[in-house]
C-alpha cells in the first residue's frame, strides 16, 4: 500500500501475517539519497523460529566486510574449508558490504549483530525464537530498521557515512543562536576515515574527545577545537593522562594508525 508520495519522498507499506504473528514494513526512498530505508515493526509469537531478511544480489565477490565498530574485518563467501561451513552466522556490527569491482552493495541497520554471506546472498537476522534457555525469547513487538545501500564499490567511506546517518540522526533543540559554536571539532582536509566517536565531560575537570580510525588509513591530521582550553593529553581508555600534546590557536595535530582508537583530554 502506498502511504506517501511526494516530491521529497515516498513510502510503500507491506504486511505479513506468519502463524499468529504479523511483520509490518514500510519501504522509504528518499530524494537525493541512494539508501532504501526499511522500518520494520514485529509481532512475534512463534517458538524455535530465526526470522531474516535476505538479499540476493548480483555481485561477484570472494570476501564481505563486516563493521565491528572501530574498523571492519573480511570474511570468506565461500565454503571451501570446514571453518567457512561452520560459520553460517557471523557477528557484525551496523553494516556488512559485498562488493566488486565499479560496484557494491551494503545492508546497515540500527541495532542488529547476526549475519550470514554465502556467494552472493547477504542474510541479516531479525530476531530468534528457541526454547532454551529462555523460553519466551524475542516475544513480543520489535521496531527495527535496516537500510540497503548501493555503491561504486571504490571505497567503504559512503558505507561509515551513511550508517551514521542511519544510526546518529540530525535533532532540532531548542535554544539560544550563539549558546554553542557552529562546528565543536572539526579534522583537516584528507582525515574522512576518522570518527568522532564521543565527547563527554571529564571527571577531574575539562572534557574527553575519543576519535577511531575506520577504514585502515595511516596519516596525521590536525584536530580544531572551538571550544576553550589551555591543555591536551593523549590518554588511555581510563582517562588517565600519558602525555601532552603540543597546542596552538586551537589546533592540535595527531599521528594516527590504522584502525586506532585515541583518547584526548582537553583542560
Amino acid at each position: 500500500t502506498k502511504i506517501e508520495w511526494g516530491p521529497l519522498r515516498e513510502a510503500v507499506r507491506v504486511t505479513y501475517k506468519l502463524e499468529g504473528s504479523s511483520i509490518i514494513q514500510i519501504y522509504t526512498l528518499t530524494r537525493e539519497s541512494r539508501r532504501v530505508d526499511v522500518e520494520t515493526t514485529i509481532d512475534w509469537h512463534m517458538r524455535r523460529t530465526m526470522l531474516k531478511a535476505e538479499f540476493p544480489l548480483r555481485l561477484l565477490s570472494r570476501s564481505a566486510s563486516f563493521d565491528l565498530g572501530c574498523g571492519y574485518i573480511q570474511r570468506s563467501t565461500h565454503c571451501n574449508r570446514t571453518t567457512d561451513q561452520a560459520m553460517f552466522e557471523v557477528p557484525g556490527h551496523r553494516w556488512v558490504d559485498m562488493s566488486e569491482f565499479g560496484f557494491g552493495t551494503s545492508i546497515l541497520n540500527n541495532g542488529l549483530y547476526g549475519y550470514s554471506v554465502r556467494q552472493n546472498k547477504i542474510s541479516l537476522t531479525l530476531l530468534r525464537s528457541p526454547i532454551f534457555p529462555d523460553f519466551l525469547s524475542d516475544e513480543g513487538q520489535h521496531c527495527l530498521v535496516y537500510s540497503i545501500f548501493p555503491h561504486d564499490g571504490a571505497s567503504l567511506l559512503p558505507t561509515v557515512k551513511e550508517t551514521d546517518l542511519l544510526n546518529r540522526p540530525l535533532f532540532v533543540l531548542d535554544g539560544e543562536l550563539d549558546s554553542f559554536p557552529e562546528k565543536v571539532l572539526t579534522f583537516s582536509h584528507g582525515s574522512d576515515t576518522l570518527k568522532l566517536m564521543s565527547l563527554k565531560r571529564c571527571r577531574e575537570g575539562g572534557f574527553v574527545v575519543r576519535i577511531c580510525e575506520t577504514l585502515g588509513r595511516r596519516g596525521t591530521t590536525t584536530l580544531r577545537c572551538a571550544l576553550p582550553f589551555d591543555q591536551v593529553f593523549l590518554s588511555n581508555a581510563l582517562e588517565e593522562p600519558l602525555e601532552e600534546l603540543k597546542s596552538e590557536y586551537g589546533h592540535v595535530e595527531l599521528e594516527h594508525s590504522p584502525f586506532c582508537l585515541i583518547t584526548l583530554i582537553f583542560r
